[in-house]
């Protein structure tokens, strides 16, 4: 990774969606990796033809990348980490750079690597933490994945003390997300981000209550919208007192449909 050109691309690969780019067929696509360039390499291209062709041929000989689909990816798992610890070690120097960094990367190395203040990190864990005065920054760029970052899971910080809510109140209101989404189950708040993300529809809330005698089938009606398997529920035991659920469903308007999620 000696070699500035691919030390371009790695870093490139690295703050790209997936952990992939896509491989040069004109000349807008060295726009982002000279970006990358010059904010964190500090290297102002003077002559882009010549950087553009080093850069092709980097491309075709290193080992440290491959071609899949048209895009870049890391050889391995172990390339994209070392890729990381050296870009923590030897360029993630002040809050300042930190900064950019929030602002320049997809959410993906947001999500993976960086962690609020006080985290209390697993054994061997790469970490990024976050200063107090980055967390709104940080909160409104990861967008709605912050609902599903591991800063509002049910755990305490290093010090004891549990602050997941504080951070669920945080997120609700930067991202002006309904408080009870962040309270939600990690398949159910998955769902919501990928359907947000795709902006099939709009997200409404409302409440809703099913009646009925013993045995009518209010459970095995429950099972159904929420859009369970029939071995999921062919053996139900009756209701004994109430229960809450919080679901995700897609209302198809004009179809008069309504389907869980």
């Amino acid at each position: 990774m000696d070699d500035e050109y691919v030390w371009s691309i790695l870093l490139t690969i690295l703050m790209s969606s997936g952990y992939k780019m896509k491989i040069p067929t004109d000349t807008d696509w060295y726009d982002p990796i000279f970006e990358i360039r010059e904010k964190f390499l500090g290297l102002k291209e003077k002559n882009c033809k010549q950087q553009k062709e080093a850069l092709k041929e980097s491309i075709k000989k290193e080992n440290l990348f491959e071609h899949v689909d048209g895009y870049l990816e890391f050889i391995s798992p172990v390339v994209k980490e070392n890729v990381m610890s050296r870009f923590i070690k030897n360029y993630l120097k002040s809050d300042e750079v930190l900064a950019e960094y929030i602002k320049t990367t997809a959410e993906d190395s947001l999500k993976e690597y960086c962690r609020l203040w006080g985290y209390k990190r697993e054994e061997g864990e790469k970490c990024i933490f976050i200063p107090e005065s980055l967390t709104n920054m940080f909160i409104e760029r990861l967008s709605h994945d912050a609902i599903t970052h591991v800063m509002v899971e049910k755990r305490a910080d290093s010090d004891g003390v549990e602050r997941y809510e504080t951070y669920r109140n945080k997120v609700s209101e930067l991202l002006n997300i309904p408080r009870e989404i962040l309270n939600w189950d990690k398949d159910a708040k998955d769902r919501y981000v990928k359907y947000n993300k795709k902006e099939l529809c709009s997200v409404f809330r409302a409440r809703g209550m099913l009646v009925g005698c013993a045995g009518a089938g209010k459970t095995t009606l429950l099972r159904r919208l929420q859009g369970k398997k029939y071995n999921d529920f062919k053996d139900v035991q009756s209701t004994v007192g109430l229960e809450v659920h919080d679901d995700l469903f897609l209302v198809l308007e004009n179809e008069q449909k309504l389907i869980g999620k």
